[in-house]
């Protein structure tokens, strides 16, 4: 009997020592959380709005600190506050935010933001939307509801992102695992995107116009009912006669920048275009007589 029960305790010993070779392989852990989104439309015309839906999920017993993150690459201008962003590009808003999450921040570009991949602190370069809670628990669920409202005809880009971590910056997970795009954090997330097209009108109702309210002749722009006005541009000598292009991205002018004579009568004015926010100043014209 004994040779019998030390034979047994050698299959054993044999069996735990070979055993499967899985066993030694590692495994991933489980991601403690689902991430997923819906919007509303895919595609859109330039000042209408569309709804993008986030919702995260608990799947483990935790307690950790984590959140829902969205930006937007396409929005590098700062403007609103609270719940609401607003440039020449778009406008987006929170909606909703009530269920579970503690605060939505709007942070905006040049703001300082925690990078939470070398626990740095940078500026923003765009727009970034993030919300938390310092408390997640298995099937616990939060929801974000952004309202975006695009302004022109393009590709509207967004990069959405979830997180979880044992404190509020160490020992994190992150949802998606694998994506298409990095958010300006360094983390992976996904790329969402909805076709803007365009209006055959101004860009989304915008009129651009011409004012010297300010001493000098400049353009400026604002809604049709008149609200929100922006002046775009800033030089010394006039800025006149702005024209909306096809698209509505873009603002064709004429200007008297470049005269190299500018106080004698003879004026010289050239053709100039510009983005709908006033960015990327670009001449067109260089004649000697005016165009």
């Amino acid at each position: 009997m004994r040779l019998v029960a030390l034979a047994l305790a050698a299959v054993m010993v044999l069996a735990v020592a070979c055993g499967d070779d899985s066993a030694d392989t590692p495994r991933p852990a489980q991601t403690p959380f689902e991430l997923s989104w819906t919007t509303s439309a895919s595609s859109v015309a330039a000042g209408e709005s569309f709804t993008l839906t986030v919702r995260m999920k608990g799947l483990q017993h935790g307690g950790e600190h984590g959140g829902i993150s969205v930006s937007f690459p396409s929005l590098t201008q700062s403007g609103g506050s609270g719940d609401r962003h607003s440039s020449s590009v778009a406008d987006v808003e929170a909606l909703d935010y009530t269920s579970g999450l503690s605060r939505v921040a709007f942070h905006q570009p040049g703001a300082t933001i925690y990078h939470r991949e070398n626990n740095s602190r940078f500026p923003a370069n765009h727009l970034l939307v993030e919300s938390d809670d310092p408390s997640w628990s298995r099937n616990d669920e939060r929801t974000l509801v952004l309202r975006i409202t695009p302004r022109f005809a393009s590709v509207f880009p967004i990069r959405i992102r979830g997180w979880l971590c044992a404190d509020e910056y160490t020992d994190c997970a992150r949802v998606p695992a694998s994506g298409t795009a990095r958010d300006q954090q360094g983390w992976i997330a996904e790329r969402v995107s909805v076709s803007v097209a365009a209006r055959p009108s101004s860009a989304a109702g915008l009129i651009a116009f011409y004012s010297s309210r300010n001493g000098n002749g400049d353009i400026y722009v604002m809604n049709g009912d008149g609200s929100d006005v922006r002046r775009l541009t800033y030089n010394e000598a006039m800025d006149w006669l702005p024209r909306w292009s096809p698209d509505g991205r873009r603002i064709a002018f004429v200007s008297r920048r470049d005269d190299t004579d500018p106080s004698d009568d003879h004026y010289i004015w050239n053709i100039y275009v510009m983005n709908a926010d006033g960015s990327d100043v670009r001449r067109l014209t260089n004649n000697e007589a005016s165009d």
